[in-house]
């Protein structure tokens, strides 16, 4: 005999004693917080999603910067300053791709990765 698990979501679920998960910060773990923009929401609580990669590459242009997507839709010129126009009342979860996983959603030129911001509708 085998057991199998149920899921209801793709997000994972977030019982009391469990360590976050580095790359996913969920609404509720925001609104637990004392933060009023999605940069604070980031800086405070997983600030390990702003430091970038150095990214070796032939391409000198190649910064490794973040690029900031707001509901799948590139956030103004992509710079994380931008995250602090969204107010945390309204994020439903922020997640951070690698550049590999960047890649494979929205294409290239994602070098540091992206940080996409799901909003409350």
């Amino acid at each position: 005999m085998f057991a199998t698990a149920c899921s209801s979501s793709g997000a994972p679920a977030s019982s009391g004693g469990g360590r976050p998960a580095p790359n996913l910060i969920t609404a509720a773990e925001i609104e637990k917080s004392s933060v009023q923009n999605a940069l604070e929401v980031v800086q405070k609580l997983r600030p390990a999603m702003l430091k970038r990669p150095t990214v070796a590459s032939a391409n000198a242009q190649s910064k490794g910067e973040l690029v900031v997507y707001v509901d799948n839709t590139r956030y103004g010129s992509g710079a994380v300053e931008n995250l602090r126009q969204i107010p945390a009342s309204t994020i439903a979860a922020v997640r951070y791709f690698t550049a590999s996983e960047s890649q494979m959603k929205w294409g290239s030129n994602h070098p540091g990765g992206v940080i996409e911001v799901l909003t409350k509708r």
